[in-house]
């Protein structure tokens, strides 16, 4: 497949390919004709390598060996990766799968032979990697089948920042296009600077995305030193009316592009907490498809997938029959971003405050000032009304508006115009 010349650069448009629920690798590769067919450019995979005693996908026991989950005969499983890297390859898509330093499985074989690359209590037994979790009291919560990384301090010299390198290099040896950093904020930014240089020393192209949910914006800033494209941001949890939304997107854009997601790995399934709605659903993807540089979607969300993505239980067999089959509507929308510069990065985007509270006004505005948009979006699950007298005005433009919803887009925007809109309707308005 040919890759159209554009004058801008797109942003990631990422697919999870979640390995547990899409099975053995010589599975994944019957996924990617849908993947490309919705307009993705890039596929994530989370860890595919052999796990500890818990089996999460996160216990990392061995970087060089794939667990057996994902074999589908006696082979070390890595052929069949190259053969799926080869797949992703002729449909011009980029390859990103994680990257966890922060830790190893409580069992790694590395805590025996390398006890110096760990974190130790007073004690002096392992130490477990934890986080702050509001949702529990204000407490925390702790990983006691992992055991953390000592990253810092004497690393660099004992052999451990050596180690991450020699297995980044393996890995863009197979033909890896980027990494997303597992839990980036917790890492010394000396020691992503240092290992993000000398994989772009072997090739300028990589990229590295950091994992910064749940951090503050101190250490967003500190992470972000590090030299990552991209972090996540957390417009998922935005209900349109808070201010605090806006103001991280504003901080957030000074130190990298972001990337914006309708649900994770780590979250709900969407579809679950809309009950189903097919029009919410439809809203979520395509705000976070517009809001910023990026986007990720994990498997399932194009079918209305209720069962969270679990990194121990999720097996191929809570594959679901789907509610619904959004694969035409996400495609468009990604289409459109991929269509228009502004959708493509990190702009000025402020509120426009309304009679109604109802609906949503969020302009955007391109890095050069040639472009804007205004995203109007129903809050509601009912119809609503707004009134626009001269759409020219309303968006500062000299020349003609262009509607360039994604759904129910009219062919010339009235001089003055009382819009409609259905049940978590978004109207996608474009001027230069």
């Amino acid at each position: 497949m040919a890759i159209k010349t554009k004058k801008f650069e797109s942003g990631l448009r990422i697919y999870n390919l979640f390995p547990r629920l899409a099975g053995p690798i010589t599975k994944w590769g019957e996924h990617l004709a849908r993947i490309e067919q919705m307009g993705f450019n890039c596929v994530f995979i989370n860890p595919f390598h052999l796990t500890g005693a818990s089996g999460s996908l996160y216990a990392i026991k061995d970087y060089d060996k794939i667990d057996p989950f994902f074999l589908s005969h006696g082979d070390n499983g890595w052929r069949d990766f190259r053969k799926f890297i080869q797949l992703v390859k002729n449909r011009g898509l980029k390859l990103v799968i994680d990257l966890v330093v922060n830790h190893t499985a409580l069992d790694s074989d590395l805590t025996r032979i390398h006890p110096e690359w760990y974190k130790h209590d007073q004690d002096g037994n392992l130490q477990h990697p934890f986080c702050g979790n509001p949702g529990n009291g204000g407490g925390i919560t702790v990983w006691r089948d992992l055991a953390e990384m000592e990253n810092g301090g004497d690393a660099g010299r004992n052999g451990l920042w050596t180690f991450w390198d020699t297995l980044i290099a393996k890995y863009m040896d197979l033909g890896l296009d980027g990494f997303r950093c597992d839990a980036a904020y917790k890492i010394s930014p000396h020691l992503w600077e240092h290992l993000i240089k000398k994989a772009r020393q072997r090739n300028k192209d990589v990229f590295f995305l950091a994992e910064t949910l749940g951090c503050s914006e101190e250490e967003i800033f500190h992470t972000a030193r590090g030299g990552f494209e991209y972090i996540y941001n957390s417009s998922k949890w935005w209900d349109f009316s808070a201010d605090w939304c806006l103001r991280q997107y504003e901080m957030d854009r000074q130190c990298a592009d972001s990337i914006s997601f309708p649900e994770s790995h780590d979250t709900q399934r969407f579809c679950g907490e809309a009950e189903g709605n097919v029009d919410l659903c439809k809203m979520r993807y395509l705000f976070a498809a517009l809001f910023s540089k990026g986007v990720m979607m994990p498997i399932g969300y194009e079918y209305g997938f209720v069962k969270p993505l679990h990194v121990v239980k999720t097996t191929p067999q809570d594959w679901e029959s789907g509610s619904f089959d959004l694969v035409d509507f996400i495609g468009r929308c990604n289409a459109l971003k991929d269509k228009y510069e502004i959708f493509n990065e990190e702009g000025d985007q402020y509120v426009t405050p309304l009679s109604t509270s109802s609906v949503l006004v969020l302009k955007k505005f391109s890095l050069t000032g040639k472009e804007r948009v205004a995203l109007i979006m129903n809050k509601t699950g009912e119809g609503q009304k707004i009134f626009i007298a001269n759409p020219k005005k309303f968006l500062n433009a000299h020349r003609v508006i262009e509607d360039i919803s994604v759904e129910k887009a009219v062919e010339k925007v009235p001089e003055s115009w009382e819009i409609n809109l259905s049940p978590y309707q978004m109207k996608v308005l474009y001027a230069v």
